[in-house]
C-alpha cells in the first residue's frame, strides 16, 4: 500500500495524566514519513513546578524512499525531484523504479528503470519534469520494487495557471438576456466558462454557497465569512425539510471547526476582537452575537456564550442612547455615530434583548428620520419589526420611495464596516429586503404607499445580479445578501418556473436542455469556453415558451499576463526576490523576499491585506513569520499553499510597510510564484497586483 500520510503533527494530547512516579504511556499511529520525529512533553506538578522534556525517535524501512514534493505548482514550472533511495538491509538489492505523474508532466530526461544499491547505500536521483498547460489537481505516485522489498508513496499536487486571475460572474432571471464581456489574452489552458441554471430555490442557494463552505481561517470576521453561510444553508434545509446529505455533512463538519475557532477570538475581559486582543470591539461583538444566535438553531452553541456576550455589550451603553467605543481609530469599523449605534442596537434586538435597550431603540428611530440614510433607515425598520412596532410601516414607506430603478438602495456615506461602493449598496439592499420581508409576514404596511411584492421582487432581482466569484463582495455584504435571499426563499418555496433553456455564444447555439420541474440539483453547462474568442464575446440566454425564467449565472475565469490592477485601490504593492549572486541558488540556501505595501492616500485606511505569492521551490520559515508578528510588523498572518497572507488593522496616510522574509530553497527547478495582490478588506472589488517572482534552484 503506498504511503500517503505525511502529517506534520502525528499526536497531540493536552490532558495527559502521569502516575505517582511521574510516568505515563501513550500509543498512537505514526505517519508514513521516513524521518526523525521530536516528542515534546510539558506539564505542571502538584506543587506548581513547570516541567519540560524532549526526545527523538526515527522511522525506517528495510528499503525506503524520501522526496520533498511541492503541493502546488504553476503551469510552465520546471520541477526537479530529489528522490533519495535508502537500502537499510545488509545485502545488495536491485529493483525497478516506477514514477507515475499527471499527464501534463513531461519528463525532460530518460530515467533508468533498474537501480542497484549496495548494502547500507543511499543514492539520490533527480528526475526532471516540465509542467504543461493543464491546470488541475492530480496525484504523483512513486514506487520501487526490489527482491521482495518495496516502498511506494502518493502525493497530491495542485497545478494552477500562471499570471493574473480574472473572475467574472453575471447573474440574471429574465427569459431573454445577453451578457457582453471581453477576454484579454488568456494564458493557455486557463480559460473556463460555465452557465448554471437553478431549477429550485435549494439549487440557487447551495450552488453559490459551495464555494464558501470551506475550511475557516484568518481573523474573526474571515472565519465568519466561511462559517456564517454554513449556518444559513443548514437553517434553510431544516425549515424547508429539504434533504441534502452530502451538503449537510460537509457544512456540519466545517461548522464545528468554525465555532471552536470563533471562540478563540473572545477577549478575557469580555467581547470579541478580530485577533482576540484587548480591548474588544463593540460592533464586531454585536456581529458575533447575531452569528451565535443564528447558529444556535442548527448547532449546540453554549447559551452562556450568548448571555455573557450580550451582557458585556450592555455595559458599553453610553447612557444617551448610543454605545461606547473601546478601540478608537480608523483601524476597524466606524464607531460613535448614528451608524454604529443603529447596528449594535439591531444586533441586540436580533438576540432578543430589545427590552434592555429602549433608549437605544428610540435614538436609532430618531436618527433614521433625521438623516434619511437608507442604511440607517433599514436598520431602524428591522429593529422596530423585531418588536412588532407598527411605526416600521412609516419608515418602510419612506424607504420604498428611495429604491433605485435597479431594485437597490445606496447608503449615504458608508456602512458599519466602512464599506463604500458596491459593498455598501449590497449591504443596504440586503438590510432593506429583510425588513420588507418581515413586514410582509407581520402584515405591517402603509396602505397604498408601497407594494410589498414589487419592492421585494425588484430588490431580490438586484441581489441575484450582485454575485461575485466567492459571494456578494465583503463578508458583511455576503451575509446580509444571503440572509435576505434565504428569507425570500422560505416565502416562495415551490413557486419557481421551469422550461427549456438555450445558450448562444457569439451568435451560435452552444447548448440546449429541458429542465424537469422536480429537479433540485443545478443544471450546469460546462465547456462554453471553446466557443469564446480573444477580445469581445456575447452570451445570450433564451427560455422558450415562458414569460418567466429560472435564476441563472454565467461564470467566466481565466489567467492573463496583463495585471488587472484597479486604479481606485488605495494601496500599492511591490515584491522582490533578492539573491546573493542574482543567479540560481542551491538547495539549502536562503533567498530574501521583500514585500513593500504602501498606503497611497493621505488618510488612514482600515484593514489592508497583502497576499504574497511564494515560488513552489521555496519554503517559508514559520518561526520567522511568528517572530515578526510578535514584533508587530503586522497584526496577523496565514501560510497557505503558495502564499503568505499579511493582515493589518490599519495603515496611516502615506505609511509604508516593509516585510523581509528569508525563504529556504527546498526543491530544485525553475519556479514562478502566484501573482501577489493587496486590497482593503471592505473594498475587495478594488485590487492591486504585482508581477510574479521567478527563482531558479540547483542541486
Amino acid at each position: 500500500m503506498p504511503r500517503n500520510d505525511f502529517r506534520k503533527t502525528v499526536f497531540w494530547k493536552p490532558d495527559l495524566t502521569v502516575d505517582r512516579n511521574g510516568m505515563a504511556k501513550v500509543e498512537f499511529y505514526n505517519s508514513d514519513a521516513i524521518t526523525t520525529f521530536r516528542a515534546t512533553v510539558e506539564g505542571i506538578s502538584m506543587d506548581g513546578s513547570i516541567g519540560h522534556g524532549e526526545g527523538r525517535f526515527f522511522t525506517q524501512l528495510p528499503f525506503g524512499m524520501d522526496v520533498k514534493i511541492p503541493t502546488n505548482l504553476l503551469t510552465g514550472d520546471h520541477l526537479i525531484l530529489p528522490l533519495t533511495l535508502m537500502n537499510n538491509s545488509d545485502k545488495t538489492i536491485s529493483g525497478k523504479l516506477k514514477i507515475s505523474t499527471p499527464p501534463h508532466f513531461s519528463l525532460a530526461k530518460p530515467l533508468a528503470e533498474t537501480i542497484e544499491l549496495k548494502a547500507g547505500e543511499t543514492k539520490t536521483i533527480y528526475p526532471e519534469y516540465t509542467i504543461g498547460f493543464e491546470a488541475k489537481t492530480s496525484d504523483l505516485q512513486v514506487a520501487f520494487l526490489a527482491e521482495g522489498l518495496q516502498d511506494a508513496f502518493v502525493e497530491t499536487i495542485e497545478v494552477s495557471p500562471r499570471g493574473f486571475p480574472v473572475h467574472q460572474v453575471f447573474g440574471g432571471n429574465k427569459p431573454t438576456q445577453a451578457f457582453d464581456f471581453s477576454i484579454n489574452d488568456p494564458v493557455e489552458g486557463s480559460l473556463a466558462a460555465a452557465f448554471t441554471v437553478h431549477p429550485s430555490v435549494l439549487s440557487e442557494l447551495t450552488s453559490g454557497l459551495e464555494k464558501m463552505i470551506r475550511q475557516p481561517g484568518g481573523c474573526f470576521e474571515q472565519t465568519s465569512s466561511s462559517n456564517y453561510p454554513n449556518v444559513l444553508v443548514l437553517n434553510f434545509l431544516q425549515k424547508t425539510n429539504n434533504a441534502a446529505p452530502g451538503l449537510v455533512a460537509t457544512a456540519n463538519g466545517h461548522l464545528d471547526y468554525g465555532y471552536k475557532r470563533l471562540k478563540t477570538f473572545e477577549v478575557n475581559s469580555g467581547g470579541f476582537d478580530w485577533y482576540g486582543k484587548p480591548p474588544a470591539h463593540e460592533a464586531l461583538t454585536a456581529y458575533g452575537l447575531m452569528e451565535f444566535v443564528d447558529m444556535k438553531a442548527v448547532y449546540p452553541v453554549e447559551q452562556a456564550l450568548i448571555d455573557r456576550t450580550a451582557e458585556w455589550l450592555l455595559t458599553r451603553r453610553d447612557g444617551q442612547g448610543g454605545w461606547d467605543n473601546g478601540r478608537p481609530g480608523l483601524h476597524s469599523w466606524t464607531q460613535k455615530s448614528p451608524i454604529s449605534d443603529a447596528y449594535i442596537t439591531w444586533a441586540m434586538t436580533e438576540a432578543g434583548y430589545a427590552h434592555e435597550v429602549p433608549k437605544e431603540i428610540e435614538k436609532t428611530v430618531k436618527d433614521a428620520n433625521t438623516t434619511q440614510d437608507p442604511y440607517i433607515m433599514a436598520l431602524a425598520s428591522n429593529i422596530l419589526l423585531n418588536r412588532n412596532d407598527t411605526r416600521a410601516g412609516q419608515l418602510l414607506a419612506q424607504l420604498a420611495a428611495l429604491q433605485k430603478n435597479d431594485g437597490s438602495w445606496d447608503g449615504l456615506s458608508h456602512s458599519m464596516t466602512h464599506s463604500t461602493g458596491k459593498n455598501l449598496t449590497v449591504e443596504t439592499t440586503g438590510l432593506a429586503t429583510l425588513a420588507f420581508l418581515k413586514a410582509t409576514d407581520l402584515q405591517i404596511a402603509e396602505d397604498g404607499q408601497w407594494s410589498p411584492a414589487k419592492t421585494i421582487n425588484a430588490a431580490v432581482d438586484y441581489l441575484a445580479t450582485a454575485k461575485t466569484h466567492y459571494g456578494f463582495g465583503s463578508t458583511q455584504a455576503t451575509i446580509l445578501a444571503l440572509k435576505a435571499l434565504v428569507k425570500h426563499a422560505e416565502n416562495i418555496l415551490g413557486e419557481m418556473e421551469v422550461g427549456p433553456v438555450a445558450i448562444f455564444v457569439n451568435g451560435k447555439k452552444a447548448a440546449e436542455q429541458k429542465i424537469n420541474a422536480d429537479q433540485n440539483e443545478p443544471v450546469v453547462f460546462n465547456g462554453l469556453e471553446k466557443y469564446f474568442t480573444n477580445g469581445k464575446n456575447k452570451v445570450e440566454v433564451k427560455f422558450a415558451g415562458s414569460e418567466k425564467a429560472l435564476p441563472y449565472d454565467l461564470a467566466v475565469s481565466y489567467h492573463t499576463r496583463q495585471p488587472q490592477s484597479d486604479n481606485t485601490c488605495l494601496l500599492d504593492l511591490k515584491t522582490e526576490l533578492i539573491t546573493s549572486n542574482k543567479s540560481s541558488i542551491k538547495m539549502g540556501e536562503t533567498v530574501r523576499l521583500t514585500t513593500t505595501l504602501k498606503n497611497k492616500s493621505a488618510e488612514a485606511v482600515p484593514n489592508p491585506i497583502a497576499i504574497v505569492g511564494i515560488p513552489a521551490g521555496l519554503g517559508i520559515q514559520p518561526w520567522q513569520v511568528k517572530e515578526m508578528q510578535e514584533k508587530n510588523l503586522f497584526d496577523f498572518y496565514e501560510i497557505k499553499n503558495g502564499y503568505v497572507v499579511f493582515y493589518f488593522r490599519e495603515m496611516g496616510g502615506g505609511e509604508i510597510k516593509n516585510i523581509h522574509l528569508d525563504l529556504k530553497a527546498e526543491i530544485p527547478g525553475e519556479f514562478e510564484a502566484p501573482a501577489s495582490s493587496a486590497y482593503l478588506y471592505y473594498a475587495n472589488d478594488a485590487i492591486v497586483w504585482d508581477k510574479p517572482e521567478v527563482v531558479g534552484i540547483g542541486y
